[in-house]
């Protein structure tokens, strides 16, 4: 039987001869081939196991080790790296390219039909002609709060020559998608670029009056008018335009201007996007400042929205100028105020609710202001002659 050492697994041959020769791993050493060849096939066996064992138990800690023991990387691997890195970051740019630009489908479909009637009317000059044309992006917020205005947003991103083939100039705001997957300050900063790069904005607002008189969804295609009006009545006077609107279609506008309904438009087209972030960023600045006033109901963050600190406010019979009262929860609190249960255990239990809600929600900073603000006064927090919640303030309507 012959042994031979090498750096492999063990595993047996056959020889010419009949004879079966064995051939066992072992680990070399360059001054130690004496030892290493009195090292007996079970300490291998035994070091592949504890070795396997180690991998298994701690796959990340014996990467890490081996990672480190490992030479440096030559530069030619680590300027392969580095374009792989690279290559994901551009692949993550394509991505988003490629998200805004299926945003602008709708946009370039409208386009390309307006050149389409221009041509066929005999137009001389078409470039010339879409100069004068306009989409307008339309889109609603606040129809289902307890409180607060009902506000739309109307958008013309970008207008004017491109080039040859478009004939039109669109607006590409990184970043830009529907206001409810936005985080505020994304929503903020989004704002703020609209404005700016916009060719014309607008805002139409319905006030909570407004709304119980009408009903919430009337009140929103109210807004939404209002919205598209001022513009065809300032900047966009003389264009033609084309509306892209978010599932509805804007009543009270005349026959001879476009409509497309897109169903959750705000994810699909930059335009409708565009504009419902500035209703929103609008309208929570609104209910931002309202909650100055009237502290009691969590304004800043439910924007009026029916949360477990708001609903608690009103089952204590606080209602302020800004709720609907033709939503229940508020016509319910305004008809516990007209009979005089205000003042009961029950109403100042709610009320202890209400604000243990609040200040569950609010943030450290907030409660060390209060706090200040109390030892500095003297008055405790939100009940300055502003901050008092208003009873009855007004009548709901009799329909």
């Amino acid at each position: 039987m012959t042994t031979t050492l090498r750096r492999s697994s063990r595993r047996s041959t056959q020889a010419s001869d009949g004879k079966v020769n064995t051939i066992v791993a072992l680990p070399e050493k360059r001054n130690g081939a004496k030892s290493a060849a009195k090292a007996s096939a079970k300490e291998v066996q035994n070091e592949a196991k504890d070795n396997t064992i180690l991998v298994v138990k701690g796959k990340r800690k014996a990467k890490d080790e081996v990672s480190e023991a490992s030479p440096p990387v030559n530069a030619a691997k680590a300027a392969k790296t580095a374009d792989e890195e690279v290559s994901g970051e551009d692949s993550f740019d394509s991505v988003e390219a490629n998200r805004l630009k299926q945003m602008l489908h709708y946009e370039r479909q409208i386009i390309e039909g307006e050149r389409k009637r221009l041509a066929m009317e005999g137009c001389k000059d078409i470039v010339e002609a879409m100069k004068r044309f306009a989409i307008i992006g339309v889109d609603e917020v606040g129809v289902g709060p307890l409180a607060g205005p009902c506000v739309s947003g109307a958008v013309v991103l970008s207008i004017g020559v491109a080039d040859a083939k478009s004939n039109y100039n669109l607006a590409n705001l990184a970043g830009i998608n529907d206001s409810k997957k936005l985080k505020p300050a994304q929503r903020e900063a989004l704002a703020i670029q609209i404005k700016q790069y916009s060719m014309a904005n607008n805002l139409g607002i319905c006030t909570s009056q407004e709304v119980d008189t009408l009903n919430p969804r009337a009140a929103s295609m109210e807004a939404m008018r209002r919205a598209v009006t001022g513009l065809l009545e300032g900047p966009l006077a003389g264009y033609r335009v084309h509306l892209l609107v978010d599932y509805h279609t804007v009543p009270g506008i005349a026959d001879t201007i476009g409509q497309t309904c897109l169903e959750k438009g705000d994810a699909k087209s930059q335009s409708i996007a565009a504009a419902s972030i500035i209703a929103k960023v609008y309208r929570d600045e609104y209910m931002l400042q309202l909650h100055q006033s009237y502290p009691h109901f969590g304004f800043d963050r439910n924007a009026g929205y029916g949360t477990a600190a708001h609903m608690a406010a009103l089952r204590s019979g606080l209602i302020c100028p800004e709720h609907r009262l033709s939503f229940t929860p508020v016509r319910l609190a305004y008809e516990k105020i007209q009979q005089g249960k205000d003042t009961t255990e029950e109403s100042k239990a709610d009320v202890s609710t209400a604000t243990e809600l609040i200040r569950s929600d609010s943030q450290k900073e907030n409660e060390l202001t209060e706090e200040v603000d109390q030892k500095v006064t003297g008055r405790s927090a939100g009940r300055s002659s502003r901050g008092k919640p208003l009873r009855a303030s007004r009548k709901p309507n009799k329909k």
